[in-house]
Protein backbone atom coordinates (compact mmCIF):
# COMPACT_ATOMS: atom_id res chain seq x y z
CA UNK A 1 0.00 0.00 0.00
CA UNK A 2 1.32 3.40 -0.96
CA UNK A 3 2.09 5.95 1.70
CA UNK A 4 -0.27 8.94 1.64
CA UNK A 5 1.43 12.10 0.53
CA UNK A 6 1.37 14.92 3.05
CA UNK A 7 -0.77 17.94 2.30
CA UNK A 8 1.23 20.78 0.85
CA UNK A 9 2.69 22.16 -2.35
CA UNK A 10 4.08 19.82 -4.97
CA UNK A 11 7.26 20.48 -6.92
CA UNK A 12 5.02 21.83 -9.71
CA UNK A 13 3.42 24.24 -7.21
CA UNK A 14 -0.03 22.60 -7.05
CA UNK A 15 -1.60 22.11 -3.64
CA UNK A 16 -2.58 18.48 -2.99
CA UNK A 17 -4.72 16.78 -0.37
CA UNK A 18 -3.68 13.83 1.83
CA UNK A 19 -4.42 11.36 -0.97
CA UNK A 20 -2.37 13.16 -3.62
CA UNK A 21 -5.24 14.76 -5.53
CA UNK A 22 -5.04 18.44 -6.52
CA UNK A 23 -7.12 20.72 -4.33
CA UNK A 24 -10.01 22.59 -5.92
CA UNK A 25 -9.76 26.39 -6.02
CA UNK A 26 -12.37 26.71 -3.25
CA UNK A 27 -9.91 24.98 -0.85
CA UNK A 28 -6.82 26.95 -1.77
CA UNK A 29 -5.76 25.06 -4.87
CA UNK A 30 -4.50 26.69 -8.01
CA UNK A 31 -6.96 27.61 -10.70
CA UNK A 32 -6.40 25.94 -14.02
CA UNK A 33 -6.17 28.09 -17.11
CA UNK A 34 -9.34 28.71 -19.09
CA UNK A 35 -9.06 29.08 -22.85
CA UNK A 36 -10.63 31.96 -24.72
CA UNK A 37 -13.65 30.47 -26.52
CA UNK A 38 -12.81 32.34 -29.72
CA UNK A 39 -9.06 31.94 -30.13
CA UNK A 40 -7.94 29.46 -27.45
CA UNK A 41 -5.43 31.65 -25.58
CA UNK A 42 -5.31 30.46 -21.92
CA UNK A 43 -6.16 32.83 -19.05
CA UNK A 44 -6.19 32.31 -15.28
CA UNK A 45 -8.02 35.51 -14.26
CA UNK A 46 -11.50 36.56 -15.36
CA UNK A 47 -10.50 40.21 -15.73
CA UNK A 48 -7.66 39.30 -18.08
CA UNK A 49 -10.02 37.22 -20.22
CA UNK A 50 -12.58 40.05 -20.29
CA UNK A 51 -9.89 42.58 -21.29
CA UNK A 52 -8.65 40.21 -24.00
CA UNK A 53 -12.17 39.65 -25.34
CA UNK A 54 -12.84 43.39 -25.38
CA UNK A 55 -9.57 44.44 -27.00
CA UNK A 56 -8.96 41.59 -29.44
CA UNK A 57 -12.44 40.32 -30.28
CA UNK A 58 -14.53 43.44 -29.62
CA UNK A 59 -16.82 41.73 -27.08
CA UNK A 60 -18.14 43.55 -24.02
CA UNK A 61 -19.17 42.08 -20.71
CA UNK A 62 -22.92 41.95 -20.12
CA UNK A 63 -24.60 43.07 -16.95
CA UNK A 64 -24.87 39.45 -15.84
CA UNK A 65 -28.52 39.88 -14.95
CA UNK A 66 -31.24 37.82 -16.50
CA UNK A 67 -34.50 39.53 -17.35
CA UNK A 68 -37.13 39.15 -14.66
CA UNK A 69 -40.44 37.37 -15.02
CA UNK A 70 -42.27 40.57 -15.97
CA UNK A 71 -39.71 41.32 -18.68
CA UNK A 72 -40.08 37.85 -20.17
CA UNK A 73 -43.89 38.06 -20.03
CA UNK A 74 -43.83 41.51 -21.66
CA UNK A 75 -41.60 40.22 -24.49
CA UNK A 76 -43.83 37.16 -24.91
CA UNK A 77 -46.97 39.34 -24.99
CA UNK A 78 -45.35 41.64 -27.57
CA UNK A 79 -44.35 38.63 -29.71
CA UNK A 80 -47.99 37.59 -30.02
CA UNK A 81 -48.53 40.57 -32.30
CA UNK A 82 -46.30 39.03 -34.96
CA UNK A 83 -48.43 35.88 -35.35
CA UNK A 84 -50.69 36.34 -38.38
CA UNK A 85 -54.31 35.23 -38.09
CA UNK A 86 -54.06 33.15 -41.28
CA UNK A 87 -51.53 31.01 -39.38
CA UNK A 88 -53.27 30.90 -35.99
CA UNK A 89 -56.84 30.17 -37.15
CA UNK A 90 -56.18 26.95 -39.14
CA UNK A 91 -53.69 25.70 -36.56
CA UNK A 92 -56.17 26.32 -33.76
CA UNK A 93 -59.00 24.64 -35.68
CA UNK A 94 -56.77 21.61 -36.23
CA UNK A 95 -55.87 21.53 -32.53
CA UNK A 96 -59.54 21.70 -31.48
CA UNK A 97 -60.50 18.92 -33.93
CA UNK A 98 -57.65 16.74 -32.69
CA UNK A 99 -58.53 17.25 -29.01
CA UNK A 100 -62.23 16.56 -29.59
CA UNK A 101 -61.51 13.46 -31.71
CA UNK A 102 -59.18 12.01 -29.08
CA UNK A 103 -61.48 12.69 -26.12
CA UNK A 104 -64.87 11.94 -27.75
CA UNK A 105 -64.73 8.25 -26.75
CA UNK A 106 -63.96 9.19 -23.15
CA UNK A 107 -66.92 11.53 -22.72
CA UNK A 108 -68.56 13.98 -25.15
CA UNK A 109 -68.86 16.65 -22.44
CA UNK A 110 -65.16 16.38 -21.56
CA UNK A 111 -64.33 16.53 -25.28
CA UNK A 112 -66.41 19.69 -25.71
CA UNK A 113 -64.83 21.35 -22.65
CA UNK A 114 -61.30 20.42 -23.75
CA UNK A 115 -62.06 21.61 -27.28
CA UNK A 116 -63.19 24.96 -25.87
CA UNK A 117 -59.97 25.22 -23.85
CA UNK A 118 -57.96 24.38 -26.98
CA UNK A 119 -59.03 27.72 -28.48
CA UNK A 120 -56.82 29.49 -25.93
CA UNK A 121 -54.02 30.35 -28.45
CA UNK A 122 -56.56 32.09 -30.67
CA UNK A 123 -57.97 33.94 -27.68
CA UNK A 124 -54.47 35.13 -26.74
CA UNK A 125 -53.67 36.42 -30.22
CA UNK A 126 -57.03 38.17 -30.58
CA UNK A 127 -56.77 39.73 -27.11
CA UNK A 128 -53.30 41.02 -27.97
CA UNK A 129 -54.66 42.62 -31.12
CA UNK A 130 -57.50 44.17 -29.14
CA UNK A 131 -55.70 45.36 -26.02
CA UNK A 132 -52.19 46.22 -27.23
CA UNK A 133 -51.20 49.87 -27.21
CA UNK A 134 -50.58 50.18 -30.91
CA UNK A 135 -51.77 53.42 -32.49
Amino acid sequence: MAEPQPRGPDPDGAERDWFGYPLPPSEGGARGPVACPLCGVPFTAADELAAHAASVHGLRRGSGRRPGVTGRLRRWWHALGFLPLWFVLPLDALLVALVVAVLWDVDPWVAAAAGALATFPLVLVLSHRTFSRRV
